[in-house]
């Protein structure tokens, strides 16, 4: 029977076990050598298990006929005290893959003087990291679009609110706080619950993601700026992606988990259902700030650390968040809602943490849109999953409506400036022809 032949695997190897390990990285050009290196005991080989996005990278397995289902999916049976993963690295840089279309560059030159003036208003990290982190994508769309007394009078504005957060010449300053080794808010330095949880860990690569990319974005075309403000940026890096196990200040990787490919939000929260991540989009972007951040300083170890974490991430997010028909990871009915929202250590949740509205479950995945997006978001995905959500953005509020048509744009880069008018929005797009779904 399958219950006694897998007896006979555990039996096997019952008398070797992990102790501890290892996780090491090397890149090589644009492929990452991932290493699980596991510290062993006893006689006989290790017998480990992998979840489905290990099997998909890892190189030339040594397999044995035993699964366990976890929420994860279907685990496989491994054998032996190393694992190597080859994880392909992004070359995308500063501009998405895909040039713009001439006969777009005037409406997208109109859009950059009308958005480049608007108001900076919020004193939290994440919701002025967010403001701030804008402006320096309209940065990169206007050099993109050849405007570039516009681009420098937009990066002028991202230097101006950077400054005030790396001097702590803002309402809200940061602080170093040393039980824990990491950067907080004042705000929430006496209430956990302000600034997001901000002093309680939560959410931090979320917010300092943002500054993290507006500050290379920045240094891109203005290295002195970015070599005098580089320590600033260099503690929010250290915060959120510290690789140092001697940093004597700072916590190891303070949200990845190496094992599970993704990350965890919740800091220092307690929670029921175990740790958490809600917007793997925002979880990317940090790391793409990171990578950037690498590339402007010409640091080839910093650039390969964002895109490592962001290999990482991404492949994650594809297998564990994003639902397209062909997912096996979650049964029926929770697969027909195309995404998992929360992914928690013991469930996944449809809803957000501030609501279940369709065009919010789908949007948290798609926030912010940058180059990276391309990436991240498949085709496949959204092309499956647009039956969900493409009548709620009809009456969904304008922000989380322009994340879903962004989303569509990926599939159908025609999508008109009349599509922005609730009242032209078609009832569903027509069908896609089958090689833009993969």
């Amino acid at each position: 029977t399958a219950a006694t032949a897998a007896a006979a695997v555990l039996d096997a190897h019952a008398t070797r076990v992990a102790v501890g390990g290892d996780v090491n990285a090397v890149a090589n050009a644009n492929v990452a050598s991932l290493a699980f290196e596991f510290r062993t005991e006893g006689s006989g080989e290790l017998l480990t298990m992998a979840l489905p996005h290990h099997m998909e990278t890892i190189h030339k397995p040594q397999t044995a006929s035993l699964s366990y289902n976890t929420m994860k999916g279907d685990m496989t049976a491994i054998i032996g005290d190393t694992w190597e993963m080859r994880e392909p690295l992004t070359t995308i840089e500063w501009n998405a893959p895909r040039d713009v279309a001439p006969e777009k560059i005037e409406d997208i030159r109109d859009a950059v003087k009308m958005d480049m003036i608007k108001g900076l208003w919020a004193a939290d990290p994440y919701g002025s990291g967010k403001e701030i982190a804008s402006l320096a994508q309209l940065a990169l769309i206007a050099d993109h679009v050849n405007m570039p007394s516009h681009a420098e009078q937009i990066r002028a504005r991202v230097k101006g609110e950077l400054e005030k957060w790396f001097q702590g010449h803002n309402s809200n300053p940061l602080r170093f706080e040393p039980t824990y080794g990491g950067i907080v808010s004042t705000n929430s330095w006496s209430n956990k619950h302000a600034d997001f949880g901000n002093a309680w860990y939560n959410d931090h690569y979320f917010h300092y993601g943002y500054f993290i990319f507006s500050a290379a974005v920045v240094g891109r075309k203005d290295l002195a700026w970015l070599q005098k403000w580089k320590e600033p940026v260099l503690h929010l890096v250290r915060d959120i992606a510290n690789p140092s196990a001697t940093d004597s200040q700072y916590t190891q990787f303070r949200h990845k988990d190496w094992f599970c490919g993704h990350s965890w939000a919740s800091g220092l929260f307690q929670f029921f259902s175990g740790r958490n991540q809600e917007s793997t989009s925002e979880a990317v972007n940090a790391w793409y700030g990171i990578y950037l951040f690498g590339l402007a300083l010409q640091d080839d170890r910093m650039r390969d650390l964002g895109r490592v974490l962001l290999a990482t991430e991404i492949r994650s997010s594809w297998r564990y968040w994003q639902i397209d028909d062909a997912n096996d990871i979650y049964p029926s009915p929770f697969h027909e809602n195309k995404v998992a929202t929360i992914v928690w250590s013991t469930k996944a949740d449809r809803s957000t943490w501030f609501g279940s509205n369709v065009e919010y479950t789908f949007g948290i995945q798609m926030l912010p849109f940058t180059p990276m997006s391309e990436e991240l978001l498949r085709p496949v995905w959204i092309k499956d999953s647009m039956h969900v959500w493409w009548e709620a953005a009809q009456s969904a509020a304008e922000q989380w409506r322009a994340f879903l048509l962004m989303s569509y744009a990926l599939i159908e880069p025609e999508v008109r400036a009349r599509d922005r008018d609730r009242s032209c929005m078609p009832v569903m797009p027509p069908p896609l022809p089958t090689h833009q779904s993969t």
